[in-house]
């Protein structure tokens, strides 16, 4: 049976306040059902543009549908038990090693002497004791409220 304000067409034209109505524009009419599946789930043949694997298989695992790599892929990351912690063990240097430290301490050295030189700064001698720093008599800071 035909609604009989749509007479079956579940549209009604769109009128204007002073009751003319507007050419191709239409409202929805009471006796329309909306469709209770606004969604449908995508299969591969929803894809008729070209993608890459990995777009599809995001949406293939979105809406149910895992993609089979991507699922062997994550159980073969998971550990399946506790890895124990390897502590790096400090080995001595060697003499490779020993003497590019050396090498670099004396270019450090060098710098020092020439920045100084540039500078106009009396270089300490190394090899003396190093005064001693004062120590800080700095309280923090005080708050009085007046």
């Amino acid at each position: 049976m035909a609604c009989p304000i749509c007479n079956g067409e579940q549209r009604i034209p769109l009128k204007r306040e002073d009751g003319s109505i507007v050419a191709f524009a239409y409202v929805n009419c009471t006796c329309k059902e909306d469709d209770p599946v606004a969604y449908y789930e995508t299969k591969p043949e929803d894809f008729d543009f070209p993608c890459s694997g990995t777009f599809r298989g995001y949406y293939q695992e979105q809406y149910g549908h895992p993609n089979d790599r991507m699922v062997e892929r994550e159980l073969a990351q998971r550990p399946t038990e506790p890895q124990p912690v390897e502590v790096p063990v400090s080995q001595p240097w060697d003499k490779r090693q020993k003497y590019q430290i050396d090498q670099t301490r004396a270019e450090l050295v060098h710098l020092k002497i020439k920045l100084a030189e540039f500078t106009g700064q009396k270089q300490a001698n190394p090899k003396q004791p190093q005064p001693q720093q004062r120590k800080s008599t700095y309280q923090g800071l005080v708050v009085t409220s007046e």
